[in-house]
């Protein structure tokens, strides 16, 4: 059903394709189904954002385990504060911002799993909890979380998918999938953008670029994302990631 979905999404967002450019989106939506009901996956997505001399990184972290077992961390270059979710299956403790004056910070709130209810959240819904108020909320990630909403909003940032061909990345054979890429659903599609897809579906990569004037200058502003994340392989798993005590006490 969901790889029906992430199809429909995709092609028919480009109803004049080609067969090569469909073959293109097929790719994409074969990569979108790889994490769909996955019982853990884990591992780092490293970003890189751009604009002519100025750098900025993101390192995100994540490990999940269903139905509700969940560590998400990021940190930026751009300040030694980290922003985490930890769920231990009971509890959950995230970031909500504090204002002291003129100060700004973070401090760790907790909440049960089980609802009002009785109904208990599950991984997509924990996630959905930070998911805007992250450093960087990116379509990679949107891609690893595999929410349904999500991957329906992909529809409005994504269009003209076209099938680049093969290469090698890290040792790795890859498909190079490009497309055009909006910032937001209202915006022209001013950002090229390229998928490396492995062969057995797994994102590696994501970068797009945009031309820019600024002082009757032309700039480019890059970001990209690499993807290093593992599937369903529960051996992995790092259970210590989701106890939720030592987030708590930092």
């Amino acid at each position: 059903m969901i790889t029906s979905l992430i199809a429909s999404v995709l092609i028919n967002s480009s109803p004049s394709m080609t067969p090569a450019q469909q073959s293109g989106a097929q790719i994409v939506s074969n990569c979108l189904a790889r994490y769909y009901g996955r019982a853990n996956l884990g591992g780092v997505i490293q970003s890189k954002f751009e604009v002519g001399n100025k750098k900025v990184t993101v390192a995100t972290k994540i490990q999940v385990s269903n139905p509700n077992l969940i560590f998400l961390e990021q940190k930026t270059s751009e300040s030694p504060q980290a922003f985490r979710l930890v769920s231990d299956g009971e509890q959950f403790a995230y970031p909500m911002e504090t204002s002291w004056g003129d100060k700004k910070e973070y401090r760790p709130v907790q909440e049960p799993i089980e609802q009002r209810d009785g109904t208990y959240l599950t991984v997509e819904a924990l996630y959905g909890v930070v998911a805007d108020r992250l450093p960087d909320r990116s379509i990679p990630l949107d891609i690893v979380m595999n929410r349904e909403r999500d991957l329906v909003a992909i529809q409005g940032f994504l269009k003209d998918f076209k099938y680049y061909g093969e290469a090698e990345l890290n040792g790795e054979k890859v498909d190079i999938v490009t497309c055009k890429v909006r910032r937001t659903p209202t915006t022209d599609y001013t950002l090229e953008g390229a998928f490396y897809i492995s062969k057995k579906g797994d994102l590696r990569k994501f970068d797009t670029a945009e031309k820019t004037i600024q002082n009757n200058k032309e700039i480019v502003f890059r970001m990209s994302w690499d993807v290093n994340v593992w599937v369903n392989e529960k051996e992995r798993l790092d259970k210590g990631l989701f106890n939720l005590q030592r987030m708590m006490d930092k």
